[in-house]
């Protein structure tokens, strides 16, 4: 460029006038409020059912939640205040560690301002609250307003792991309602780690669960399943922790809609070995056709042996076997897919027990496996056991096969991204 031109060019802002521009105002209010959006982040725990064990070893990491952040975009400036006040979708998550005062605040203004749109409720006590900001009253005072709008609820989670609140006392407000108040209801979990008395809260609360006609989602917890009959004949997606060995057939024969099933197995007796659960599981006759269920997940140190159990079904459109903590039987798994004419896009095998090699190489090589797209693969792990699972499933895979052996997620990130073709 010629020295005498640099004096046509037009002047560069100064370093503070190029600071004093805020370029995101310039945004329309439509973008802003979809960028507001994405100012939280999704917490994969609510989505269930789902295998808490492998979801705990992964570990649990902090997020940012949608209702706090939306309170706090809204106090940034005037134009952020307007528009947060006018995109009620904003509100419609109230998602929350166990509630303090300032949430009770939150989801005053999410009552307010999400303009009669369906809500989703969810608490984690995960995310660990000091014991001294455990406050009883904020607690009481955010489910009074939870309480006060019970046909809008279209999700409920809630996970209270420690004490304090007391949960009859936190609850109490719910538990009063009518029954059929929680009409929108699609979607349900409680955990109560310190739950007494007979019933439970939990119990009384899953009861008021029912009456909903919309109800098709649920993972229960240390629960006994009530249900009424027409409940469990609506229900798509269904985990239970524990389940005894005896019931589980049972279940099945309640859930003919069921798409999405995980079950963990606890021993029905005392004085019952401890792997010795498989042989009170209930002999048919004839096999239970199940067809609509794609993803199964059975786990439970307490049946190593579930031959019986896939000997008594067949899934003719079943997409994803998961095994945690138990054994692996070959053949009773090839012969239902056989039987089913399903072919697994997803296998996932956590923490099997050792001595299983031979037959989980022999499953991988099994024909209804061939399509088989992931494969999770979780070593063994005994902290009394100091020789290591050096065991490597991938020389038996098809080239076709990714092997995920990293964490829960980033395995469930694959079969989501499976083309639907594939699932």
């Amino acid at each position: 460029m010629p020295i005498d031109a640099d004096k046509h060019m037009e002047p560069e802002p100064s370093i503070a006038e190029a600071a004093s521009v805020c370029f995101i105002q310039s945004l329309p209010t439509e973008l802003l409020c979809g960028i507001f959006m994405m100012c939280g982040a999704p917490d994969n725990l609510f989505d269930y059912p789902r295998d808490e064990v492998v979801r705990c070893r992964d570990g649990y990491t902090d997020l940012p939640m949608y209702s706090r952040a939306t309170v706090l975009l809204s106090r940034v400036c005037a134009r952020w205040f307007s528009i947060t006040r006018s995109c009620p979708q904003l509100w419609t998550m109230v998602d929350v560690p166990l509630p303090q005062f300032r949430d009770v605040a939150a989801l005053k203004l999410c009552l307010l301002h999400s303009a009669g749109l369906p809500l989703t409720l969810r608490i984690n006590d995960i995310h660990y609250t000091p014991e001294h900001r455990r406050n009883a009253d904020a607690c009481r005072q955010f489910m009074r307003l939870v309480a006060s709008v019970p046909q809008r609820w279209t999700e409920i989670s809630i996970i209270v792991q420690f004490a304090p609140p007391n949960m009859l006392d936190m609850m109490q407000d719910l538990i009063i309602l009518p029954r059929g108040s929680f009409i929108s209801l699609r979607k349900a979990t409680l955990r109560f780690i310190e739950d007494e008395g007979l019933p439970t809260v939990q119990a009384r609360l899953w009861q008021m669960f029912y009456s909903s006609a919309a109800l098709r989602i649920v993972q229960w917890h240390q629960v006994f399943v009530y249900a009424p009959t027409n409940t469990l004949q609506r229900l798509t997606h269904v985990g239970l922790s524990p389940i005894f060995p005896q019931d589980l057939m049972g279940l099945l024969k309640a859930l003919p809609a069921v798409q999405v099933l995980q079950a963990t197995v606890s021993r029905a007796s005392a004085d019952l070995d401890i792997r010795d659960g498989g042989s009170l599981i209930s002999v048919v006759s004839t096999p239970l056709v199940l067809p609509h269920l794609r993803v199964l997940m059975l786990g439970g140190c307490f049946v190593w042996d579930w031959s019986r159990f896939f000997s008594g079904i067949t899934t003719p459109i079943l997409d994803r076997l998961d095994l945690t903590t138990t054994g692996v039987q070959a053949l009773a798994i090839e012969e239902m897919l056989s039987r089913s004419d399903a072919h697994l896009s997803m296998l996932a095998l956590h923490y099997i027990s050792r001595g299983y090699e031979d037959q989980i190489v022999t499953l991988l090589r099994c024909v209804p496996l061939r399509k088989l797209r992931i494969m999770r693969y979780c070593h063994w792990q005994d902290t009394y056991d100091d020789i290591p699972d050096i065991f490597d499933p991938s020389p038996f895979l098809q080239t076709t096969t990714l092997l995920s052996m990293d964490t829960y997620q980033d395995a469930e990130d694959l079969y989501r991204a499976l083309p639907a073709t594939h699932k």
